[in-house]
């Protein structure tokens, strides 16, 4: 097994993990409570890929909590992806101009622009619905972040179909 799948098994399985990143998402059947997903990581591979997960990790808080990281601040879907970028170096999951705004933040929250620009390369490949367009130029001047703005720019091949309001 080459050490890309190695590390993916790593994170799936939660083998030699030391710690845990509980996700909070809306849990519709509390109304209003949330209810975590909880990723089970392990502290080398989060301090290596980011300056705000090595203060994270180091704050004493940390440790208090039982070694883990509570976040709010986006959809587990976007944590996945984060995660899976730290593990392979790859945006692995399939991944969707709707999550564009989550991964621009934690982008920016972790410092790793280099995980937008490789999920702005999976973009760059995928047909957009035409009312989306709009919504990632506004994304990509919200950020300032040339690279998104210039993939909106480009001529594409853009599906005319519009979304469900459900």
């Amino acid at each position: 097994m080459n050490c890309k799948l190695r590390r993916l098994d790593l994170l799936r399985n939660g083998q030699k993990s030391d710690c845990e990143l509980h996700v909070s998402q809306p849990d519709k059947l509390k109304e209003g409570k949330r209810c975590p997903c909880i990723f089970r990581c392990h502290q080398v591979m989060l301090i290596s890929a980011s300056a705000e997960f090595e203060r994270l990790i180091r704050d004493p808080e940390f440790q208090k909590n039982k070694r883990v990281i509570s976040v709010d601040d986006a959809s587990p879907t976007a944590y996945e992806a984060l995660l899976l970028y730290i593990y392979t170096y790859e945006v692995c999951n399939a991944v969707t101009i709707d999550m564009c705004g989550d991964l621009m933040l934690l982008a920016e929250r972790y410092e790793m622009l280099d995980f937008i620009d490789c999920y702005i390369d999976k973009l760059a490949h995928q047909e957009w619905p035409m009312e989306v367009v709009l919504q990632v130029f506004h994304l990509a001047s919200e950020h300032h972040h040339p690279a998104l703005m210039d993939l909106v720019a480009k001529p594409r091949r853009c599906s005319w179909t519009t979304r469900s309001s459900s």
